[in-house]
This record gives structure tokens, sequence and C-alpha cells, in this order.
């Protein structure tokens, strides 16, 4: 592009940017005019919209007067005409009224006229029925005198027959006879033969039978002598074996005594109550056998039922009598000693023996795994290592065996070769031991190769005397404690219509500081529980018989659920764990029937025990309010009174 067309093109441009100008000036002067001529037209709008309502009122007006004026108008045509209607009804009714009466007449009459008429047809009818029946009866007559003559005929046709018959089958009858009876003759006499062979052949079968018998029980009652003997002596020289040798679970309590800082006494003190319960697990596994055979051996040496029921006016010994027979209802074995030299050793233990041991889980395992010192080591100290072990093993057992994570219960770690028990918390499942052998064979498995199987201990039998009760712990005037009182900082509902009968317990704990069974609900107090001792259904007659509601890995006699995994509300961070449940309300054992019925003598009784808990090692779930969870030990839990109530 050259200069002058550069030139011409700036001037176009000039041009045109003129003439936008002016056509902006132009519609902006257009859009000012639009805008009055809008302004003017609304205002006019405005003016006649206002004409406009002012006219529409006056015609409203109109309108409300002439429309006032045409419902007067109406209301008194409307009233005229109600006039009319009413004096033409009433024009009605009477003649309606004359109609009827004059049709109520009518009607009178052919009724009348009909009655008659019918009573003399029926008349009619009368007398032809009557004349019908004595012609029926003329001929009936008739026939049945022909009938008759016919029948007799008969019958003396069939007689004259049947005698014919009859003195033919006299003849047959009297030769089967004779020849039936020289055949009954013969088979008698081969029967005979027969049960005597028979009768001689059983009685020698059965001396054979009871020859054996009795060999076998011989063997077995020497067997179990010889085990009786054999744990004895091994109890009897117990100590020299511990000090050389102690248990696994002794060596790990002094271990943790040391790393928690405890004083030499703590220790020994903690080692001692652990060994008294090994001790009596020892003696639990021969405590039925050794029971039976001593009550057999040495009767005189025990109270037998009928003695206490003799004996009832001494209620202390029946009352001891209705306790052996609740523990008998769980499938424990009790006896009853008339007394003893070593009596005030056995008053403390004999209830604590209950409560520790009960009836132990018969799902119930101890598992041993070997994964060499080091692993060992690290899973007794590291409590990390060990949860995550105990997770991964429930977890593998839940898979492999097809049942829920929650019903397997795994606790106790011990040294040596990693030990730990198992517990099938469901009664229906049965363990195979071959299998489970099966699924840990290897060696290079996480969790180890499983190097032994052990079953629970069964602790099936107790051994009571007269002298574990005391009478000063006794309550049978109702004379408890008022409903809200606290008894070691925790309230408890007090057993009113219970009779209670104290064990002895006085002196026993704690070296003969008695303050935890104080009543000022002081410091050093322990709380009021109650643990029934069965349970069974609400009818009387049927007496409980479960066993083992308390074992040595845990309680289950709770109705609402199982608190292991629960959270601890007394203590945050824990989980409730295993224990005793036990619970500050006698009402909560009565609702869910915790205590059971028991027969005796021909009475209904329920049983329960009164126990001091610590306050301080109480665990308590906040879905199981009213149920306390100890360990069965005496610096837990301690019974202190049995009580009863008569259903």
């Amino acid at each position: 592009m050259n200069a002058k067309e550069r030139a011409e093109f700036l001037k176009r441009i000039n041009e045109q940017e003129k003439i936008d100008k002016e056509e902006e000036e132009r519609r902006k002067k257009q859009k000012k005019e639009r805008l009055k001529r809008i302004e003017e037209e609304k205002i006019k709008r405005e003016e006649e919209r206002k004409k406009r309502e002012e006219e529409e009122k006056k015609k409203e007006k109109e309108e409300e007067e002439r429309k006032k004026m045409e419902k007067e108008k109406r209301l008194k045509k409307r009233e005229e005409e109600k006039r009319i209607r009413e004096e033409e009804r009433k024009k009605r009714e009477e003649e309606e009224k004359k109609k009827e009466k004059e049709e109520e007449e009518r009607k009178k009459m052919e009724k009348e006229k009909m009655l008659k008429k019918r009573e003399e047809e029926k008349r009619k009818r009368e007398e032809e029925r009557r004349k019908r029946e004595e012609e029926e009866e003329i001929r009936k007559k008739e026939e049945e005198e022909k009938k008759e003559e016919e029948k007799r005929k008969k019958i003396e046709e069939e007689k004259r027959k049947r005698e014919e018959k009859n003195k033919i089958k006299q003849k047959e009858e009297e030769r089967r006879k004779k020849e039936e009876e020289e055949r009954k003759k013969k088979e008698k006499e081969d029967r005979d033969k027969k049960i005597e062979e028979e009768k001689r052949k059983r009685e020698e079968e059965n001396r054979k039978k009871e020859e054996e018998k009795r060999k076998e029980e011989e063997n077995k009652k020497n067997e179990i002598k010889k085990r009786i003997n054999i744990r004895q002596y091994n109890l009897r020289n117990s100590k020299e074996i511990k000090d050389n040798n102690k248990s696994d679970n002794i060596i790990l309590i002094e271990q943790k005594g040391k790393i928690k800082g405890l004083s030499s006494d703590d220790i020994e003190k903690e080692t001692k109550k652990a060994q008294l319960i090994e001790d009596m697990s020892i003696m639990g596994t021969i405590m039925k056998e050794q029971i039976l055979i001593e009550k057999e051996k040495n009767p005189e040496k025990y109270i037998s039922t009928e003695e206490i029921i003799q004996q009832k006016s001494n209620d202390q010994i029946y009352a001891l009598g209705i306790f052996s027979k609740a523990l008998e209802n769980q499938g424990m074995v009790t006896a009853i000693e008339k007394s003893s030299g070593d009596e005030e050793k056995k008053t403390a233990m004999t209830i604590l023996q209950f409560l520790v041991n009960g009836m132990s889980d018969r799902n119930k395992y101890n598992l041993h795994f070997d994964f060499g010192d080091e692993k060992n080591t690290q899973l007794l100290n590291d409590e990390e290592e060990r949860i995550k072990f105990h997770d991964k093993l429930r977890k593998k057992l839940s898979k492999e065996f097809n049942i829920n994570e929650e019903d397997v219960i795994v606790t106790f770690p011990r040294k040596g070769s990693y030990q730990v028990s198992i517990i099938f918390k469901s009664e229906d499942f049965i363990l195979n031991e071959d299998e489970l052998k099966e699924k840990f064979k290897d060696e290079k498995d996480e969790l180890g190769k499983l190097k032994q199987i052990e079953k629970g201990i069964i602790i099936d039998g107790c051994i009571l005397n007269p002298s574990m009760l005391d009478y000063r712990g006794n309550n049978k005037d109702g004379g408890w404690a008022k409903k809200g009182e606290k008894r070691g900082g925790e309230e408890y509902i007090p057993p009113i219509g219970w009779i209670g009968y104290g064990l002895k317990v006085f002196d026993v704990y704690d070296g003969g500081d008695n303050t935890w069974i104080g009543m000022n609900n002081c410091k050093g107090e322990w709380c009021v529980a109650y643990h029934g001792v069965a349970r069974c259904e609400k009818n009387k007659k049927e007496v409980s018989k479960i066993t083992g509601l308390i074992t040595k890995s845990g309680f289950k006699a709770s109705t609402s659920g199982d608190a292991t995994n629960h959270d601890d509300i007394r203590h945050p961070g824990k989980k409730c764990g295993l224990g005793v449940y036990c619970t500050p309300d006698i009402n909560y054992i009565d609702k869910n029937n915790l205590a059971g019925i028991t027969e005796f003598n021909g009475e209904y009784y329920k049983c329960t025990l009164m126990l001091r808990v610590n306050p301080e090692k109480i665990r308590q779930s906040k879905d199981l309010p009213k149920e306390y969870i100890l360990e069965a030990n005496t610096d837990e839990i301690r019974p202190y009174r049995i009580l009863l109530k008569k259903c």
C-alpha cells in the first residue's frame, strides 16, 4: 500500500468515525424521547387505572344493594312457598290416614274370611287322614301276620339243618382234640429240655462275665490307688522338686516381679499364691477318684445325707448339706467330713478351690510351640509381639476349623517352648488333635511348629467340713443392711429374704487384718458381690444339672454375654478379659436364675455365695453394668457367706 492509498484509507476511516458519532447521538436522542413517551404512558395508565377502580367500587356497591333486595324478595317468596307446602302436606296426611283406616278394615274382613275357609279345609283334611291311617293299619297287620308265619317255618327248617351239622362237627372236633393234645404233649417235653439247656448255658456265661467284671474293677481301683499314691508322694516331696526345678509359671512370675521392682517378700507372696493354685490343680486331677475311694473305704469319717436330714435341728450342718448338693448338681463329687485335725487349714481354702478351679473347661487345650530361644524370649518379654501372635493364632484356628473368631480365647504365655492355652467357647465344638497337629507341622510357618498338645485339667471333687462355717457370720433373722448402703465405696443390694451362713474367714487373710470385711465403708474395705452356685430353668422340678460354670480360664455364668473383648470402663485403654463374673445386685441373681434350684429332703432351695471383692481390681463393661469381673484369687475375691433361700 502506497502513501496515497494510505491517506485515502485514513480519510475514509475518519469519515466513518464522524458518521458513527452522529449515528450514536441520534440513537441517544431517540432513546431519551422513547423513555419520555414511556413515562407519559405510564402516568396515563395509572390515572386510567384509578378511574376504573373508582367505577368498579361504585358498581360493586350498586350490585350489593341489588343483591340484598333480591335476597329479601327470595326469602319472602320461600316463606310463602313453605307455608303453602306445609298446608298441602297436612291435607295429604289426613287423606292418607283415612285411606289407611279403610284399608285396615278391608284387610280385617278378608282375614276373617280366609281363616274360616282354612279351618274348614283343615277339618276336611284331618278326616281324610284319619281314614287313610285306619286303612293302612289294617293292611300292615295282615302283612305282619303273613311274614311271621313264613319266618316261623324258615326257623324250624334251619334249626333242623343245624342240628344235623352240629352232630357231624362234634364228631370231627372230638377227633381233632385228641390229636392236638398228643402233639402238645410232645412239644412241651421238647421245649422244657431246650429251656433247661439254655438256662444252664446262661448261668455259666453270667458267672464268667461277673468274674471278668470283678477283675476289671479291682484292676481299675489298684491303678487309681497307685496314681493317688504317686501324686501324694509328689506333693509331699514337692518342695525339693520345686527348689531344683521350678515350674515355668513360677519362674515367669519371679521375672515379672523383678522387672516391676517388687521386693523379695512381695515376689515370694506372689509365687506362693501361684504355687498354691498349681498344687490344688495337681490334687484336682485325682480329687474325684480319691473322694469316691475314701468314702467307700472309710464311710465312718463322712456325714451321709441321711445323717444330715436326721440332724435337721443343727441348721449349720443342714445348710452345708444343701450347699454340697448344689455342687453335686454341677457334676462335682463332694464329701462332708465329720472332723479332722487340719480343719483350720481347710476352712478358708475349700470355697476358694471351688472358685479358682471349679469344673475345668472341657474345651481347653495347652499348645506348646517351638521357635527357638530367641523368638521365645521375644514373645515373653514383648507384649505387642505376644498380642500379634495371639491374634494370628486365633484367626488361623477360626479359619482352619470354620468357627467364629470370637469363640476362640487365647491366653497364658509360658517360658521354654512357647505355651499358650486356648479355649473353644462353643460346647458343641470337638477338636481333632491330629488335624490340629497337621495344620502346624511346618517349621517355616510364622506361627511356628506345634510341639505338643495337652488337654485342660478337670477338677470335679470337693471336700467340705462343718468347721469351715463360722456362726459369727450367720444372718437368719433378716437383719441385713438397708438398701443404698455402701461397702468399699460401692453400693450393693442386700440379700433380703435370704438366710446367711458365715464362712470361717476372720483372721485368715492379710496377716489377721479384718479391715477388708468391715461394714463402715472405710479405706481398705472390700465391696460386696454375689455369685450363684448354679443355673437352671424357673421350674422347681427342673433341678440344676449344669456342669462347669467356673473355669480356670474364665467364668461362663454371664446371661447377658461374654465381656472378654469389651473395653474396661474402670481402667481406660484395657479390655475386661477373662475371670469370675459376679454382681452387687442379689435381684440380678434371682432374675437371671443364676442361683439355680437345688432339691434336698423333698424341699427346693436357691444357693448363692456372698463375696467381698477388691474394688481396685474390679473390671466392668458398659454393656454389663451389673456384673463385676475379677481374677479368681484371694487378692481379688473372697467368699465369706453361703446364702440359701427356700423356693
